[in-house]
């Protein structure tokens, strides 16, 4: 909407977080708690989900009488103008004289610009230039309803590198594919981002306003986001797939890994490369990790280990692995880890001890929890040959299977804040690598233990999706249209006939450009009109503007919510081409114009635009009234 200008100091946050209900602000509640990070080097995306926007804040209950919104005779006079034009009686006073002077009919100030409030909010803090207990919006209400003239303050909502406000938490914030911050953007997909906005936006229906505008209610220009571990979680929940990579996994990423010691780089690379292959044939391609690298994998990771023997595996790997663990890891062992005999740590670890050893023989393998994941679509009975060094003795670890002989077959332990599963018996080679229940097996244990650990990106071989951009695309465009809704309907309890509005408008282009679906707004209701910032000094181009806009509006009742916004701040130096550009729009059938900024329109322009296009006062044109007896807009 603004300009950059007029910036002030970041202030002391006074109080994050309220409660609302009814007519009046309840005591204030705790602040929203700090949850999982994301990004590449944030937390692991086993972090628990963000708490429901429930939990921060209870909307009031709705209304029961519907209203809608009435458009008379007459036309929208309006302008954004900056806090400094309100911040004081003496500048209300000037600021209302001169908007009569021009003959506008509503007033739309910056409310919370560019970390304060200009209300006495107890969500964030209230800007320091003001007098103490001075509510410039009240005021502001207050003498503008005197001289005929509605307040529709406006909003900063989605860019948290305008706002500001210290109460932004770290998770909050969307992140390109690189896992790098945006610009200090807002995810509207995350319920602290919706609760804290919904609050601000119900503090200011309490202070008496005609209206609230949402500026930057989308996403930022020519950037593809959010891929924060928040969202790709709970749009894969949603929809089936990662949205990073349409399905397929990304080496970069990969949340499997495969263990290469250096046995494994030199006499043992056969042993390696079917443990590859035969984890291809059970759907996955883990990305190789080497030895030496294990204390910096992240930690929502699925480590696969096999060889596991006495002295193909170092005693410093071993360390490193049960540290792995230990911080939050998981391990997959494809064998008997016999190493466990020399390493008590490993034995302790893995719940198993001791040394056995079956030669290439038929073996069957017993489930003992019907119900548990790791045996789903298998019969109870597997019937496979193997062959290998297991670990005959159970110590602490659960069994999920046995041998027919009672020994331990398949048993999962957790370790500090991980967990070893062990397929003990060597099932990646010859016989058992080829049988489709030993794959089957292994791929339910890869991803149970995924979803124990909230492991993402597990390396799965998958198809794309085929329309896979095409969701991604919509599901984002939704996350800015909900916020948009929760934010209409919690002020619309507090106060029915209140007026919502947004910068911005219907082109098409909007919805891949900025995810904004202005539309969509309007034909739910969530809007009541509609302010495209058509900024120019080339008619020609204003008009090309507004015909974009206008297009997609299916019905002509629409364009009387269709306000052109015009950029007084590029046209001072001709007052003229302003005049010229309200006609355009009345010609176009939009039903009113909205200059940015307030500051811009100087004793020139003013002349100008009375002399001309505002020959007479503007009549409120718009109000909200019950349902049963409102026009239809237009009408």
């Amino acid at each position: 909407m603004r300009r950059n200008s007029r910036h002030l100091p970041v202030g002391v946050l006074l109080a994050v977080g309220m409660a609302l209900a009814g007519e009046g602000l309840g005591p204030p509640v705790p602040g929203v708690a700090d949850v999982a990070g994301s990004g590449a080097e944030g937390l692991a995306l086993g972090a628990p989900e963000p708490a429901p926007a429930s939990a921060f804040y209870s909307p009031p209950r709705p209304s029961p009488v519907r209203w809608r919104f009435g458009i008379a005779p007459g036309e929208f006079r309006g302008a954004w103008l900056h806090w400094q034009d309100y911040a004081s009686p003496a500048a209300i006073a000037r600021t209302v004289a001169r908007a009569r002077r021009c003959r506008l009919n509503a007033l739309l100030p910056l409310a919370n610009y560019p970390h304060q409030a200009m209300w006495q909010s107890r969500l964030i803090p209230v800007n320091p230039d003001l007098a103490p207990g001075f509510d410039p919006l009240r005021e502001l209400v207050r003498q503008a309803h005197a001289g005929g003239i509605q307040v529709h303050p406006y909003l900063v909502m989605l860019h948290g590198g305008l706002s500001k406000h210290p109460a932004f938490q770290p998770d909050w914030f969307a992140r390109d594919r690189r896992g790098e911050l945006v610009g200090r953007w807002l995810n509207p997909a995350h319920p602290g981002v919706r609760s804290f906005l919904t609050q601000l936006v119900c503090e200011v229906a309490l202070t008496g306003v005609d209206g609230i505008h949402y500026d930057y209610i989308r996403h930022e220009y020519d950037t593809d986001y959010d891929y924060s571990d928040f969202t790709r979680r709970r749009f894969a929940a949603e929809c089936g797939f990662d949205p990073l990579t349409n399905g397929r996994p990304d080496p970069s990423r990969s949340g499997m890994r495969l263990l290469q010691t250096s046995y494994l780089r030199g006499e043992g690379l056969a042993y390696f490369n079917a443990q590859r292959s035969f984890f291809a044939a059970a759907g996955y391609r883990p990305t190789p990790v080497d030895e030496d690298d294990l204390d910096r994998l992240r930690r929502d990771t699925l480590l696969v280990c096999g060889n596991l023997y006495c002295r193909t595996v170092s005693p410093r790997t071993i360390a490193a692995l049960l540290r792995f663990a230990e911080q939050g890891g998981a391990v997959l062992v494809l064998d008997g880890p016999e190493a466990a005999v020399d390493s008590p740590q490993l034995a302790d670890a893995v719940g198993l001890r001791g040394r056995g050893q079956f030669d290439d023989s038929r073996v069957n393998l017993y489930f003992l929890g019907a119900d548990h994941p790791v045996g789903a679509h298998l019969a109870g009975i597997l019937e496979t040959r193997g062959r290998g060094n297991p670990c005959p003795k159970v110590t602490s670890a659960d069994v999920l299977a046995v041998f027919a002989d009672g020994s331990p077959a398949v048993t999962v332990k957790r370790y500090g804040r991980g967990s070893f599963l062990v397929v003990n018996f060597l099932c990646y080679e010859d016989d058992a690598a080829r049988d489709t229940g030993v794959q089957r097996l292994v791929s339910n244990a890869a991803e149970w233990l995924c979803q124990e650990h909230g492991i993402y990106n597990a390396a799965r071989v998958v198809p794309a999706v085929a329309n896979g951009p095409a969701v991604w695309e919509q599901w984002r465009i939704q996350q800015v249209t909900e916020l948009v809704r929760e934010c209409t309907e919690a002020a619309r309890a507090l106060r029915p006939e209140l007026i919502l509005s947004a910068a911005g408008g219907t082109q098409r282009s909007d919805l891949h450009e900025i995810k904004r679906d202005g539309l969509t707004w309007l034909h739910r209701g969530f809007v009541q009109y509609l302010c495209p910032m058509t900024y120019t000094t080339d008619n020609d181009l204003f008009r090309r503007r507004l015909r974009n806009e206008l297009e997609p509006l299916d019905e002509r009742r629409y364009e009387a919510v269709l306000f052109a916004g015009l950029g007084a701040y590029k046209l001072r130096d001709t007052p003229s081409r302003v005049a010229q550009q309200v006609t355009i729009a009345r010609e176009m059938g939009l039903k009113g114009v909205c200059f940015f900024a307030f500051e811009d329109l100087d004793d020139a322009l003013i002349d100008k635009l009375r002399s001309t296009v505002f020959p007479e006062p503007a009549e409120l044109p718009w109000r909200m009234v019950p349902e049963a007896a409102a026009p239809m807009p237009g009408g």
